[in-house]
C-alpha cells in the first residue's frame, strides 16, 4: 500500500515459512546468487537471532544494490542473550562494528529513533556504495 508496485520478499528459517505466500524458507546468513545486488533495501528486526552477526549483515548487504539501504531495527541497550537470541550489543558498539565490517563497501549512514519509543528502539540505516 505504501510502496505501490513493490515486490516484497520475506525469508524465515522456520519450516512454517512454507505456509505463507511470498515467504521463502531461507537462512538469512546466506545469499542466493540470483539475489546479489537485486534489492533496493533490506529490513530486519532479527539481527539478535543471528549466530554470526557479521555474516548476516554481509549477506544482507550483498543483496542490496549499490545506492541501496539496509534498515536494522535495534534496541539501544541490546537484547538479553538466550538460545533464540544469541547476539546482543549496545547501539554504539553495533554501529562501530557494522562500519568496520563494511570496509568501505557500506557504512552506517544514520541512526533513526522510533517515534513510539526513541530511547529504546532505533533503526540503523546502512548505505551501500
Amino acid at each position: 500500500e505504501n510502496l505501490p508496485g513493490a515486490q516484497v520478499h520475506v525469508t524465515d528459517i522456520a519450516e512454517a515459512a512454507l505456509a505463507f505466500s511470498d515467504t521463502i524458507q531461507w537462512d538469512f546468513h546466506d545469499t542466493k546468487p540470483e539475489w546479489t545486488n537485486a534489492f533496493d533495501f533490506v529490513y530486519s528486526n532479527a539481527l539478535d537471532h543471528s549466530y554470526d552477526p557479521q555474516r548476516a549483515v554481509e549477506a544482507w548487504m550483498q543483496v542490496v544494490r549499490p545506492g541501496g539501504y539496509c534498515f536494522i531495527e535495534w534496541h539501544v541497550y541490546g537484547e538479553s542473550l538466550s538460545l533464540t537470541d544469541p547476539f546482543s550489543s549496545d547501539l554504539v558498539q553495533l554501529v562501530y562494528a557494522i562500519t568496520k565490517w563494511g570496509k568501505g563497501r557500506y557504512c552506517v549512514k544514520e541512526v533513526i529513533p522510533t517515534v513510539a519509543n526513541p530511547e529504546w528502539v532505533n533503526f540503523i540505516v546502512i548505505y551501500k556504495f
